[in-house]
């Protein structure tokens, strides 16, 4: 038996378990993010310690900035190492005594002056998000060389299950911000995701690495595409595809402000933040297998171009809706687009990079997305204030729109080129 056989025998020895593991993680990481949530739970746990717009703004800020810029750092480390279990357990681990050290802070907080529990929560948070830069990084570059088939499905599996525990989350939540005084209802919230992310790290340390043969030789079949990559840099073709994605990011300038918009135009009572919450979140879960399985099946540019269209509507239809009936449509179409694009975002470079090149491609693609997705609300806020919210959904729909005909009319699918090729090699001469 040839060595590339053996090494295939061991992919198939491996493939469940380490499937079963993504969507164990995926599901868990839901409860992570609950109670790390840098949109919610964490402004609202700082703003009872200061009224600085300046250090409640630094939370997203240090949420975008401390996962990107790890990975600048980590892609030539991760192609010269054979051994990405390990840095999964560090980083994994190193995230969790952050999440830990956070939930002790909370304990002992009334013990300590509002500015050093500032100084120490954000000494914390900060390191928990240079291991998150680490491990996703790490993470995508590991599922490229051990889960071979199904990806896309084995992804959306993960998240669908995340997503109805982070329904369930959001109901808890509310119910324990209701029941229990600052700081024990923080407390009692963290609590809840760290030990979801104990589950996590137990099925992270379940993983089995995998060294293929010759995997420094293998060169992906990308007919059509401009190909070569050197010094790291994507290709043009991937290029194209990042230029209109970036585009696209324009959508996400009113992600924050619908649930504004809903409750002052229809004058609706605080209740239904939970409703569209609930929406969003049911609309996100359900559609994560079934963009897993059209990825998996038609390629993920497909997937990004049709969720982001679905969210254009969501723009559009906000500065038009008559009611709040139709108005609760926004939330089901942006959660459409939302989980759609997070599985273009994980899987899509492994169509249009080598796998030697998948950590350079991850980490461009990440970056550049995470900063202009940090800087798209900002943006948002500005626009709302001058021209309104109707006026922010059209802007916001429009450039979104334009993004995605870009992409149509512009970018290549790398599935569909294959596919062209494998047809005319089996015309016979």
């Amino acid at each position: 038996m040839s060595v590339i056989e053996q090494s295939h025998q061991t992919f198939e020895q491996y493939y469940k378990r380490n499937s079963t593991v993504a969507i164990i993680e995926n599901a868990m990481f839901s409860l992570i993010r609950l109670g790390l949530s840098p949109y919610t739970i964490l402004p609202f746990y700082l703003k009872q310690l200061t009224d600085s717009p300046f250090l409640i703004s630094l939370i997203p800020a240090i949420f975008v900035l401390g996962f990107a810029v790890p990975q600048l750092f980590m892609v030539k480390f991760l192609q010269r190492t054979r051994s990405r279990k390990h840095i999964l357990i560090f980083s994994s681990l190193a995230q969790r005594v952050c999440i830990l050290g956070i939930l002790v802070l909370t304990i002992f907080q009334n013990h300590l002056s509002n500015p050093l529990t500032i100084l120490l929560f954000f000494s914390l948070y900060l390191l928990y998000n240079i291991s998150r830069g680490c491990w996703s990084l790490t993470w995508i570059d590991f599922l490229g060389c051990t889960v071979l088939r199904n990806r896309g499905k084995i992804i959306g599996i993960g998240n669908f299950f995340g997503g109805f525990l982070n329904l369930l989350g959001i109901f808890f939540l509310t119910r324990l911000l209701t029941i229990l005084p600052y700081p024990q209802a923080i407390t009692a919230i963290l609590s809840f995701s760290f030990i979801g992310s104990l589950v996590s790290f137990g099925a992270i340390a379940c993983l089995r690495d995998i060294h293929p043969a010759d995997v420094e030789k293998e060169v992906d079949f990308q007919p059509g595409l401009s190909g070569v990559v050197k010094n790291n840099l994507p290709s043009g073709d991937f290029q194209r595809y990042l230029g209109w994605r970036s585009v696209i990011t324009a959508m996400e300038m009113m992600l924050a402000f619908y649930t504004l918009y809903g409750l002052e135009k229809f004058n609706l009572s605080v209740a239904y933040v939970g409703v569209f919450s609930a929406i969003l979140t049911v609309s996100d879960a359900i559609m994560n297998p079934i963009w897993g399985w059209l990825g998996d099946k038609f390629g993920y540019l497909f997937v990004v171009t049709a969720a982001s269209f679905l969210g254009g509507l969501g723009a559009l239809l906000s500065a038009f809706s008559p009611n709040s009936l139709v108005f609760s449509f926004v939330f089901l179409l942006n959660g459409m687009m939302l989980s759609g694009q997070q599985q273009g975002n994980i899987n899509i470079v492994y169509e249009y990079a080598v796998k030697t090149k998948v950590p350079a491609y991850t980490a461009i693609n990440q970056i550049i997305l995470s900063l202009l997705s940090g800087l798209a609300p900002v943006i948002g806020g500005f626009i709302t204030g001058s021209i309104g919210y109707a006026g922010g959904g059209l802007v916001a729909g429009s450039i979104g729109m334009t993004g995605v005909a870009g992409m149509v009319m512009n970018v290549r699918s790398p599935r569909l080129e294959k596919r062209k090729e494998e047809t005319r090699q089996e015309i016979p001469k």
